[in-house]
């Protein structure tokens, strides 16, 4: 992997291993909910990765969101297969975004070709000072999200594939660090409108996708 142009790393590749990463392969995009993985979800996107049909302003495939797919887990799990089995046929290279796609990932990582995982941890400390109104309330809404991020990186580290640790703080403060960093890992050039990608990665409000589809 080429080092980055900057001293700021925004990102922790791990599991990468000897096997050569150009080959068909998957991207899965998790943390947690409003942990800035619709910045990063933009960010493949925009590096030309397809993240599913139908997306929203979240960048939320459907398909694999399982709270709106509203199944069994065990139903679930076999919708997830067959979606899967139909993009590796029509795509070399694709992904999604689900920020609790953790609840279900084990189940499928078998079905998942070449899985390049890209995980985003956020800071709850600024989000607790946002959300809650006592110290109580702020202390126990860190305890949550912090458990929930060890839970993603004990899932990460069981499943073993290649994935990006990603800092959202970081990443939104160095988005063309970020970009490098995320374009090595996934093996796939920088675009010439790598503008239009730092605009999307703009903090502050949930975007359409648009600009960024239409250079698919």
């Amino acid at each position: 992997m080429s080092k980055p142009y900057s001293k700021h790393l925004t990102s922790l590749p791990i599991f990468l291993g000897d096997a050569p990463n150009d080959r068909p392969r998957t991207v899965v995009c998790f943390g947690t909910a409003r942990g800035g993985t619709s910045m990063v979800a933009g960010a493949i996107l925009g590096l030309g990765v397809p993240m599913g049909p139908d997306l929203g302003r979240n960048l939320e495939d459907p398909e694999f969101n399982f709270d709106r797919q509203n199944k069994p887990l065990e139903k679930f799990v076999d919708h997830a297969r067959a979606v899967i089995a139909a993009r590796n046929a029509a795509l070399g290279v694709w992904g999604w975004k689900f920020p609790n796609a953790g609840r279900y990932l084990q189940q499928i990582i078998g079905d998942i070709r070449a899985p390049h995982l890209v995980c985003v941890y956020r800071d709850p400390v600024p989000m607790a000072l946002r959300r809650t109104k006592t110290a109580a309330g702020a202390g126990s809404f860190i305890a949550t999200r912090l458990r929930a991020q060890i839970r993603n990186t004990a899932l990460v580290e069981e499943i073993g594939a290649p994935c990006l640790m990603v800092s959202y703080e970081k990443a939104a403060a160095y988005p063309l660090v970020f970009l490098q960093e995320l374009s090595a890992f996934l093996n796939l050039p920088l675009p010439a409108h790598v503008e239009e990608i730092v605009s999307f990665m703009k903090p502050g409000s949930y975007k359409a996708p648009d600009d960024l589809l239409s250079h698919l």
